[in-house]
Formats: C-alpha cells, structure tokens, sequence
C-alpha cells in the first residue's frame, strides 16, 4: 500500500481536528497493517522515513533493508542503510549484502561500512568476499574499515593482501584494520 503525500496530509488533518498528536503511532500501524511501501514523492519518503525512525522493531529493519534494495534514488537510499546502522539488526545483513555489488561507489561504501556497524560472521564474510571481488580503491576503503569494525582473525589474509595496494588510503585502512584485530585477539587471550 502507497501512502500519498495527500493521504498523510489527510491523515494528519483529521487527527489534528480530533485533538490527537499521537497520529504517527496509528500511522505505522496502519501501514504495517497493510503492507508498507514508501510514497512516491521524495519529500513524503523523507518524511515516512523520519515516522519510521520511532519504531525499533525487526519488522521496520527488514522493511528498511527490502526499501534499500528497491528505491531508485540514491540518496534515499543512503538515509535508509544509516536508519538500519542505528537500528542494528544483523538479521538484515543477507539482504543488504547484495547493495554492496551496487553500481553506485557511494551505495557500496555506506553498505560496507553499515554491516560493519552490524558486525558478526555474516557480516565479516560478506565483507572480506566484497573485498577480494572490488576494484574501486575507495569502496576497498570502506570495506576494511568495516572489516575493522567486524573482522576477526579469519579476515587478516584479505586484510593483508591490501597492505600491497597502490593507494595510501587502501593501504592505511588495512593498516588500521589489523591493528584493531590484532588488539582485540590480544584481549581476547587475557
């Protein structure tokens, strides 16, 4: 069901007349009631992205991951990988993970370092899998600083093989990557 800019406008009338400010809960029942699809104009999105935020459920961070997958803009879709990062279900992980073959560099950027937020061994054999397949240096970024969020000692092969790369900043991630891991195996022994 698509929610109109016209019909939330509507919506929000008839609760102000009622005297009820609480119209967002109901909102969002009556969405997820009925399936949720965001609106098709960018403002109304922003805005139903902004209601959703209220809702802390694995229901909304898999609505939010399926929205990342089919959403043409770009932008949008960046809001809604940052709206999953602070939400931080890792069951989300399988599905975002297809964002980081993305054609957009900006979409596979966020996404790596997103499920490295998540963090977990799915979301640690996505990224090194990412890592060994990318050939844009700055998403190589990104992706090892996920790892350095997530990694563990089974992502330190794919790590040190950036140690070679060409660019600094690939080189100085994977630096910061293995020292992070290393530290925390450290810890780990005590």
């Amino acid at each position: 069901m698509v929610f109109e800019s016209n019909s939330i406008g509507r919506i929000r009338f008839f609760f102000a007349r009622a005297g009820v400010r609480a119209y967002g809960v109901l909102l969002i029942a009556i969405v997820f009631s009925s399936g949720f699809s965001f609106a098709s104009d960018l403002k109304t999105k922003y805005a139903e992205l902004e209601t959703l935020k209220t809702r802390r459920t694995s229901e909304v961070a898999d609505e939010l991951a399926a929205t990342a997958l089919r959403e043409n803009d770009t932008n949008f879709r960046l809001a809604v990988l940052d709206q999953l990062a602070v939400l931080g279900y890792t069951r989300v992980i399988p599905a975002i993970s297809s964002l980081l073959k993305d054609e957009s560099v900006a979409m596979r950027q966020r996404t790596a370092r997103v499920i490295g937020m998540l963090g977990g061994v799915e979301a640690e054999n996505a990224l090194v899998q990412a890592l060994v397949m990318e050939t844009d240096t700055d998403v190589k970024a990104a992706l090892l600083q996920g790892l350095s969020l997530c990694g563990s000692a089974r992502s330190i092969q794919a790590i040190r093989a950036e140690l070679e790369n060409s660019r600094p900043e690939v080189r100085a991630n994977a630096e910061g990557a293995l020292r992070r891991i290393e530290a925390q195996n450290k810890q780990l022994k005590k």
